[in-house]
């Protein structure tokens, strides 16, 4: 019985113990409102598979054999890079946002050749050159961000917007915790 009595006795110790330091400490024990917290959306793979791979032993190219049997490569893409990847349009971007899927392709292919062989997985034109499928739409990943937005704007305040590209910059962070501002040293209009 006394036993228990020293146990409850330490438990109350410590708790009061606690709640002293809490207070005594600046913001040791309250948490302070946070604003213009930053939500990150998973952005899409898009996906697309490599056909006609070859590599033979370094200068005997009559002893080729396909690099693997399936290559498939998969490069993450915000909704914007998205829209474009699923209208086709504009043209310009469309062919960079597929180039850089070929690339990938590329790069996965040459890095399953083994040392000592020669591969076709960078060549762009002629008989021999790999071909590749239209891309695809994969998964959800949080390879990349897709969108993001701010919540909890500050009292009389604003948090920014941010467009998809700026989502995958580390650096795109929301308004002062303390000034109410949507940017770094600016004041937001209330």
């Amino acid at each position: 019985m006394l036993a228990g009595r020293r146990k409850i006795a330490g438990l109350l110790t410590g708790l009061c113990s606690g709640l002293v330091v809490a207070l005594l400490v600046p913001g040791g024990g309250c948490l302070g409102l946070d604003y213009c917290i930053r939500i990150n959306y998973s952005g899409i793979d898009w996906c697309m598979w490599m056909e006609g791979a070859l590599m033979w032993p370094e200068g005997q190219p009559e002893l080729a054999e396909p690099v693997a049997e399936e290559i498939f490569s998969c490069v993450c893409f915000n909704d914007a890079e998205e829209t474009i990847l699923n209208d086709a349009m504009p043209e310009e971007q469309y062919g960079a946002l597929v180039a850089e899927i070929e690339q990938s392709a590329r790069e996965s292919c040459a890095a399953l050749v083994p040392d000592g062989f020669s591969h076709n997985c960078d060549e762009e034109e002629g008989d021999d050159s790999p071909g590749f499928t239209l891309p695809i739409a994969g998964e959800s990943t949080k390879d990349c961000v897709g969108h993001c937005e701010f919540v909890n704007p500050p009292p009389g305040g604003s948090c920014r917007e941010l467009d998809p590209y700026e989502c995958n910059d580390e650096e795109a962070d929301g308004g002062s915790d303390e000034t109410g501002s949507d940017d770094a040293g600016d004041e937001a209009e209330g």
